[in-house]
C-alpha cells in the first residue's frame, strides 16, 4: 500500500511538473509572437514616420494612427456595451426555479439546474462582451479609410441625372454610409446571439423531448419577448 501511495504521487508530481512546463512553453511561444508582431509594427510605423517626414507630410502618420485607434475604441466599446446589455436583459429574465446552467433531464424536460448566481453570469457577461468587443472593434478600423473620406468629402461640380446628387457623393459619402450600416447590422447581430445564448445558459429556453405532440423548445414570456424585439431591431 505504501509502494502504491508513493507512485501515485511521484506520478502526480510528475504530473503537475509536466503541466508547469507546458503552461512555460506556451507561455513563451505567446510571448515571442508578441514580441515579432511589435517589432515588425513599429518597424513600419518608424519607417512610414520618417518617410513622411522627409517630405514635410509626418502629420499624416498621426492622423492615420488616430483614426485607426478612434475607431477601434469606438467600436469596441459600442460592440462590448451591446453585447452585455443583451446579456444583462437575459440574466434579468432568468426564470425563478433555474439558476445556472448545468443541464438534467426531468421526466421529458432538460432543465437548467442550478449552478452559480446571477452576480457570477453578470461578471462572466462583463468578460466576454469585452473580448468581443476587442475582437470585432480590429476588424472595423481596418476600414479607416472610407471613414476619412466621408468626413472629407469633395464635390466633383457635376450631378447625378437621375437623382441630381453630386458625384462625389458616391465616390466619397455612400461607402462610409455603408461601412456604418455594416457595422450597425453586426451590433444587432451581436445583441440577438448574445440574447439567445444567454436565455438558453439561464434557463429561460430549455430543450424538451418531443413528446405527445409537444416542440422541442420550451421558451418562456420574458425570453420571447426580448429575442422577438432583437430579431426586429435586425429586420
Amino acid at each position: 500500500m505504501k509502494t502504491l501511495k508513493a507512485a501515485v504521487a511521484k506520478y502526480n508530481g510528475i504530473s503537475l511538473i509536466l503541466r508547469i512546463l507546458v503552461g512555460l512553453a506556451v507561455g513563451v511561444v505567446l510571448a515571442l509572437v508578441i514580441i515579432v508582431a511589435l517589432f515588425f509594427g513599429l518597424s513600419r510605423f518608424i519607417t512610414d514616420l520618417m518617410w513622411y517626414g522627409q517630405l514635410g507630410f509626418q502629420n499624416v502618420v498621426w492622423t492615420q494612427l488616430g483614426v485607426k485607434f478612434g475607431l477601434w475604441a469606438a467600436y469596441a466599446l459600442l460592440m462590448a456595451l451591446v453585447s452585455y446589455v443583451s446579456a444583462w436583459l437575459a440574466i434579468r429574465a432568468r426564470p425563478d426555479s433555474s439558476d445556472g446552467s448545468t443541464f438534467r433531464i426531468k421526466d421529458d424536460v432538460i432543465e437548467v439546474g442550478k449552478s452559480f448566481s446571477s452576480k457570477t453570469a453578470r461578471r462572466a457577461a462583463v468578460v466576454v462582451s469585452l473580448v468581443v468587443g476587442v475582437m470585432f472593434g480590429s476588424q472595423f478600423n481596418s476600414n479607416w479609410s472610407e471613414i476619412l473620406l466621408m468626413f472629407n468629402a469633395q464635390s466633383f461640380g457635376t450631378a447625378d441625372p437621375q437623382f441630381g446628387i453630386d458625384n462625389g457623393f458616391y465616390v466619397f459619402v455612400l461607402p462610409g454610409l455603408r461601412l456604418v450600416m455594416s457595422a450597425v447590422s453586426m451590433l444587432l447581430l451581436m445583441g440577438i446571439v448574445f440574447s439567445v445564448v444567454t436565455h438558453a445558459m439561464m434557463g429561460g429556453i430549455r430543450f424538451t423531448m418531443p413528446v405527445h405532440g409537444r416542440g422541442v423548445l420550451a421558451v418562456t414570456k420574458r425570453a420571447r419577448r426580448q429575442i422577438g424585439i432583437w430579431l426586429i431591431l435586425n429586420m
